[in-house]
């Protein structure tokens, strides 16, 4: 008889181990998708801490821990790689990050922009500094342009081409008549020297014609006219 207890207490200790072991791995998958530990300790103890099986429940705190001490190491490491990626796409321009910048609607500042470039002729936009509602005015402008001169149009966000070795994500493309755009919103200094940056690699990769609105002059490159010099035969 204390032989079966004995294995029934085994048996139930192995089972809650296991259960807490499936636990602890939904609550690492969870933290690791987050990227961050918190939260982590009060999952735990809903979840995994049982009064009926303290035994399990002591060895599974300490896997916890363990569990816990691994997770912030890695989301360490892992937060400090995507600042380096973060950082490293900055400086490219290989990748732009908006954020909303609600003042800008009391300063009433117009786009400059280049699209006429593609056909469609410019007209003033105020910026909201919403950038969803500055797209709706742009896209609502190049729309009504195309459909008056009948040019078709299609348009795609966020989309990755390949630039050499290195992959850039195009906030904004445009498809008018067939002919790609890469078009970028411009509203601070430092997504004028993105759009610098970057202009360079899609005109080097035969993307000639990037577009832009920007609240910042864009310096456009110059055009050198060289005078060309008539040779009349038979002279050196």
């Amino acid at each position: 008889m204390q032989a079966l207890l004995l294995i029934a207490g085994v048996l139930i200790i192995v089972y809650n181990l296991f259960v807490n072991i499936s636990n602890l791995s939904t609550l690492a998958s969870e933290a690791l998708r987050l990227n961050t530990v918190n939260g982590y300790w009060d999952a735990y103890f809903k979840s995994c801490v049982s009064a009926r099986a303290i035994i399990s429940s002591i060895i599974g705190m300490i896997f916890a821990f363990l569990l816990y001490l691994a997770l912030t190491v890695i989301i360490a490491f892992r937060g400090e790689a995507v600042k380096k990626e973060i950082a490293l796409a900055k400086s490219t321009g290989y990748k732009f990050y908006y954020e909303n910048i609600p003042s800008l609607s009391e300063q009433k500042k117009n786009f400059q922009s280049n699209v006429n470039i593609c056909g469609i002729a410019e007209t003033d936009i105020i910026a909201t500094g919403i950038v969803r509602l500055d797209l709706a005015q742009i896209m609502a402008h190049i729309q009504k342009e195309c459909e008056a001169k009948n040019m078709t149009l299609r348009y795609e966000v966020m989309q990755e081409i390949q630039l050499g070795n290195d992959t850039a994500t195009l906030p904004f493309l445009f498809t008018i008549n067939n002919v790609d755009y890469p078009l970028y919103v411009i509203y601070t200094e430092e997504h004028k020297k993105q759009f610098s940056a970057v202009s360079e690699k899609l005109k080097a990769a035969g993307i000639n014609d990037v577009l832009y609105y920007s609240l910042l002059p864009i310096e456009e490159p110059e055009v050198i006219v060289t005078d060309t010099v008539e040779i009349t035969p038979g002279l050196v």
